[in-house]
């Protein structure tokens, strides 16, 4: 039994040289089926410089037999806060666009963001010049993605509209001052489609500027997502 599901984002650029991004909560359903992900983790400081650390070390291991660019690792926590490590995926997350928009909405202009630290990473074996690491939430950005999978064999009645730019609402929500919070709905499957039990359907993405009005969007997303729903079959 644990309690938390963390997972670290970095990028590895040499077996001394690993960016650390950000800490996330996944969400978990039925112990182990990932749904999701919120930002920022709810875990003490301490114990997520802690992740932080252990994914740096996984990082230089890494290096060592060849890696390079972005990976990330998973971790349980138990009742008693002891961390247990999991698994390492040695390519893109599936919130690497939301690390990718958080860096770029927290970090000084002039920093350079995920793609460009990757970037260095496989063509120059280097992290670029003035590379900085996140520390907390500055700019009190809060976000959070749902991926939908049917319980049962259903099919769609409507399709949803382009929700255009992910960037673009990250900035609306942490640059302006008219909206506490935006959700969009994405890679949703269409209209007029058989979607099989425990397949995806749709992703929701929400952002926030704190973790209430960020998990409200999270359920009015899903609520879109269960409208394109015509029922069983």
């Amino acid at each position: 039994p644990h309690k938390y599901d963390p997972t670290v984002l970095g990028v590895v650029a040499n077996e001394e040289e690993v960016f650390i991004g950000c800490v996330a909560d996944q969400c978990m359903e039925q112990v182990n089926k990932f749904r999701g992900s919120t930002f920022p983790s709810v875990l003490p400081e301490e114990v997520q410089d802690s992740l932080k650390e252990i994914t740096r070390k996984v990082g230089r291991e890494m290096a060592k037999i060849g890696y390079r660019g972005i990976f990330g690792c998973d971790y349980v926590i138990d009742d008693e806060g002891n961390i247990y490590f999991v698994e390492v995926n040695a390519r893109k997350q599936g919130t690497t666009m939301e690390m990718c928009c958080t860096l770029e909405n927290s970090l000084p202009d002039g920093c350079p963001n995920l793609m460009e630290i990757e970037f260095f990473a496989i063509t120059q074996k280097r992290l670029p010049p003035g590379c900085m690491e996140l520390k907390g939430n500055p700019f009190n950005i809060y976000w959070g993605t749902y991926n939908h999978k049917v319980e049962k064999d259903v099919k769609t009645c409507r399709g949803l509209e382009d929700p255009g730019s992910e960037r673009k609402m990250y900035e609306r929500v942490v640059r302006g001052h008219q909206k506490k919070s935006e959700h969009m709905v994405v890679e949703h499957v269409g209209r007029d489609v058989i979607v099989k039990v425990g397949s995806f359907l749709g992703r929701v993405i929400s952002v926030g500027k704190d973790r209430e009005s960020m998990l409200k969007g999270l359920n009015e997303g899903k609520l879109k997502l269960r409208s394109t729903i015509e029922g069983a079959i």
